[in-house]
């Protein structure tokens, strides 16, 4: 089970939230687990153009503040009955590489991932946010890492911060 996943469905609650800011709308859905499967509960989108005096579809920077409200409406407008969940990260800000690494001890995993992550990261380790899902092998480990800059997760976590939405995972 990946970090990711692992940190969403931890809980005895089943339920999770996911919500992901575009340039023009806000989009959340509401999915739960049920036998090993993800089931959509509810789902809901909003424009963000008539929060910032602009047309629907239109694309808009919001403040935080804004991107809070346009949430709190999206949350209530979708009906979402859960407060645990995550946000997403633009794809376009975020860098996902598969690289093979050797066997190592799981306390020692951390460190070997950094220094062979620095060989695909065209910044330095300090500016991004890393986090990796190893893929079971035989012999060598090969794992998926994502890293995304610190500030994109900054502005993220702020959002975190003016919500009672409990996002475990950015």
């Amino acid at each position: 089970m990946s970090f990711f996943t692992s940190k969403l469905f931890s809980q005895p609650e089943t339920s999770v939230i996911g919500i992901d800011i575009g340039s023009s709308s806000l989009k959340v859905v509401q999915i739960k687990k049920e036998r090993g499967r993800a089931i959509l509960q509810t789902y809901g989108e909003l424009g963000l153009g008539p929060y910032n005096k602009l047309a629907i579809g239109q694309i808009a920077t919001l403040a935080p503040d804004q991107y809070a409200s346009v949430i709190l409406d999206l949350l209530k407008e979708a009906n979402i009955s859960t407060i645990k969940g995550g946000i997403a990260i633009p794809l376009k800000l975020s860098l996902i590489s598969i690289i093979d690494i050797p066997k190592v001890d799981p306390k020692d995993e951390r460190s070997v991932i950094e220094l062979e992550a620095r060989k695909y990261i065209p910044v330095a380790i300090s500016e991004v946010t890393l986090d990796y899902s190893v893929i079971p092998q035989v012999d060598d480990t090969s794992l998926e890492f994502i890293e995304s800059d610190n500030n994109e997760i900054s502005e993220r976590e702020e959002l975190k911060k003016r919500q009672k939405v409990l996002l475990v995972a950015i």
